[in-house]
C-alpha cells in the first residue's frame, strides 16, 4: 500500500504517454511511398532543383523561376532532402509541423483546461484523416496549419495573461505568410475583429504591443519577400502575387474550380458549392464530426466563441474562394478538435450538465465511467485510442493502393522509370517527356476522375543523377518532329498510346531508331524509349 499513492501519481503521465503513441502512430509510414503527382512532386522538384544551384531565395521548377508558393516549406525541406535523399526527406517538414502542431493543442489545453482535456483535444485532432493526410504529404498546409495554430493560440494567450504573448503571435502570422502568402492575415484579422467586437469586457486586454508585434510580422515576412522581389523584380509580382494569389481567389486558377456551368453567376456559384466543405470536414474528421453539434452548443463560453470564429472564418473564406481542393480547410480542424475534446472532457461551460463521462483514468479498472455509461457512440468513446490505431492502418493503406493504382496515374511506375534512368543516363543524353501532360482542356475540382499530368516527381528524381542537365532536367515536347530532329541522345519518357506505328518508321527512317526499354514487369501507362544519337 506505499506504493499506492505513487501509482496514483504516475497514472495520468502514463495516460499521456499512451496518448502521444496512438497520436503519433498515424503520421509513421510516410517513407513507403514516394511522392504524389501533381503538387507533391512539383515542391519536390524545386527543393531538389535548389539544393542543386545552392539556391536559397529563387525556387526553380525545370531550369525556370517557379512562384507558385512562397519559400517556407522548400527552406524547412532542404536540409532533410540533402541529409535523407529524395525518398524519406521531402514529407519530413509536414511531419514535423504536424508534431509541433499536437505539441502546441496539448500545451495550451494543460495550461488552461487541465491534462484530461489536454488529452482528449490531442487525441480528437490526431485521429482525423484530414489531418494525418496532410501530415503525411509534402505539402504547404501541415506548415500553415501550425503557423496559425501559434498566432490563435498565443493571441488568445496575450488576451487572457501576458499580452506580451502577442509578439509571438506576430511572429507566427509572419511565419504563415512564408508559409503559404496573404492567406493567414486574411484568416487571423476577421477572428480577431470579431473577438473585439462580441467579447466587450475583453477590450482593455486588446490594447499594447501591437506597434512591435506589426514590426514583427513583417520582419519576419520580409526575410524572403524581399530579397526575392530585389533578385527577380516584377517577374515575382506578376507570378507569385498577382497569379497564384489574387487570380487564384477570384477563380483564375481553372485547375482548382467546382465544374458548375460558365454562365452561371458568381454568387450562385458560392450557394452550389458551400455544401462542398461541410461534406469534406464532416467525412474526413468522423467519427468525432458525429458531436460537433452538441459540442458546439455546450461551448458557449469566451474561448468557446474564440474557437467558433476560428473555425468559421477559413470554412466561409474557401467557400467564397472560386479556388477549391479539400486540403485548403485544414485550418478549421485544429479549433473543432478543442471545441470537441472540451466537450467530452466537460472543461466548457455548458448550459446543462456535461452529457459524457471523463476520458479514462484507469485503463485496466472494469468500473470504467465511460465504460459504465454506455451511450451514443460510446465504443469511440471508451476506447478513444482505437480510432487513431485505425486511422493509421486506413491511412497506411490507402496511401500505398493509390500510389500503385493505374487508375490514379501509376506514380509508382513512372517513379521506376526515373530511377531507371538516373542510374543509365550519361553525358550528353538528355530526358524528353513526350505527350505526357494532359489532352483534355476541361479542368476542375470535384471530379473523380484523374486527369494526365507530366509528373514532375520526375525531375526530382532525375535530378539525383549528375549527368543530368540543370538547366533543363525534363524536356516536354509534342511535336514528333522536333523530338527526332535533335540529334542528341533522348531518353524518351511517354504514355503507352502516344506513339504510332508511323512514328516509328519515320524515327527509324530518320535514323533516330526508338529502342523499347522495358524497366517494370508489366508496364500500363508508360513507356520509356532510348533514341540514340543519329547515324
Amino acid at each position: 500500500m506505499a506504493n499506492q499513492p505513487s501509482t496514483i501519481k504516475d497514472q495520468p503521465s502514463r495516460l499521456t504517454a499512451i496518448t502521444w503513441l496512438f497520436a503519433t502512430l498515424p503520421l509513421l509510414g510516410w517513407w513507403l511511398t514516394g511522392l504524389f503527382d501533381m503538387d507533391e512532386g512539383f515542391y519536390g522538384a524545386v527543393v531538389a532543383e535548389m539544393n542543386r544551384r545552392g539556391e536559397w531565395i529563387t525556387p526553380y521548377y525545370n531550369g525556370q523561376p517557379w512562384f507558385e508558393k512562397p519559400i517556407l516549406l522548400y527552406w524547412v525541406a532542404k536540409p532533410f532532402m540533402f541529409i535523407f535523399g529524395d525518398w524519406v526527406g521531402p514529407r519530413i517538414p509536414s511531419i514535423l509541423a504536424t508534431l509541433a502542431t499536437y505539441w502546441l493543442l496539448a500545451w495550451f489545453c494543460r495550461r488552461h483546461f487541465g491534462a484530461q482535456t489536454s488529452r482528449w483535444c490531442l487525441l480528437v485532432y490526431a485521429s482525423s484523416v484530414l489531418v494525418v493526410g496532410l501530415g503525411r504529404l509534402m505539402m504547404t498546409d501541415a506548415l500553415l496549419a501550425f503557423c496559425l495554430a501559434g498566432a490563435f493560440i498565443f493571441f488568445w494567450e496575450s488576451l487572457v495573461g501576458d499580452r506580451r504573448w502577442r509578439l509571438l503571435s506576430a511572429f507566427f502570422l509572419g511565419l504563415s505568410v512564408l508559409a503559404k502568402g496573404p492567406v493567414g492575415l486574411m484568416l487571423f484579422v476577421p477572428v480577431a475583429a470579431y473577438t473585439l467586437w462580441r467579447e466587450r469586457e475583453m477590450r482593455p486586454a486588446f490594447r499594447g504591443w501591437w506597434l512591435a508585434g506589426t514590426v514583427i510580422l513583417l520582419a519576419t515576412a520580409a526575410t524572403w519577400y524581399l530579397p526575392a522581389y530585389l533578385v527577380n523584380g516584377d517577374r515575382f509580382v506578376q507570378q507569385f502575387l498577382i497569379e497564384q494569389n489574387l487570380n487564384r481567389f477570384t477563380g483564375g486558377d481553372l485547375a482548382h474550380i467546382l465544374p458548375f456551368p460558365k454562365e452561371w453567376p458568381a454568387l450562385l456559384k458560392i450557394v452550389a458549392g458551400s455544401p462542398y466543405y461541410i461534406l469534406v470536414l464532416f467525412v474526413l474528421t468522423l467519427p468525432w464530426s458525429f458531436y460537433w453539434r452538441r459540442a458546439w452548443i455546450a461551448n458557449n463560453d469566451r474561448f468557446g466563441r474564440f474557437l467558433t470564429s476560428w473555425c468559421l472564418v477559413p470554412f466561409v473564406f474557401f467557400t467564397i474562394s472560386s479556388a477549391k481542393l479539400p486540403h485548403y480547410v485544414l485550418p478549421c480542424c485544429l479549433p473543432m478538435a478543442m471545441i470537441v475534446g472540451r466537450w467530452v472532457s466537460g472543461s466548457g461551460e455548458a448550459p446543462t450538465p456535461n452529457p459524457l463521462p471523463q476520458f479514462p483514468d484507469n485503463l485496466e479498472s472494469t468500473a470504467n465511467p465511460l465504460a459504465a455509461k454506455p451511450r451514443e457512440g460510446a465504443l469511440v468513446l471508451r476506447f478513444p485510442w482505437i480510432t487513431a490505431a485505425v486511422v493509421a492502418v486506413l491511412v497506411n493503406v490507402a496511401f500505398v493502393a493509390y500510389y500503385r493504382l493505374p487508375a490514379a496515374g501509376a506514380t509508382s511506375e513512372a517513379d521506376q522509370i526515373a530511377f531507371y534512368v538516373r542510374d543509365h543516363i550519361a553525358a550528353g543524353e538528355h530526358v524528353v517527356a513526350y505527350q505526357m501532360g494532359r489532352r483534355e482542356h476541361e479542368m476542375g475540382t470535384g471530379r473523380l476522375k484523374i486527369m494526365e499530368t507530366v509528373h514532375p516527381s520526375l525531375v526530382m528524381y532525375l535530378l539525383a543523377a549528375p549527368a543530368v542537365d540543370i538547366e533543363k532536367p525534363v524536356r516536354e515536347l509534342d511535336d514528333f518532329s522536333a523530338l527526332v530532329s535533335d540529334p542528341s541522345p533522348q531518353w524518351v519518357i511517354t504514355r503507352w498510346n502516344r506513339l504510332g506505328a508511323i512514328d516509328f518508321v519515320y524515327a527509324k527512317d530518320a535514323g533516330r531508331p526508338l529502342r523499347l526499354v522495358q524497366t517494370v514487369d508489366a508496364p500500363n501507362l508508360y513507356r520509356l524509349f532510348y533514341m540514340p544519337s543519329r547515324r
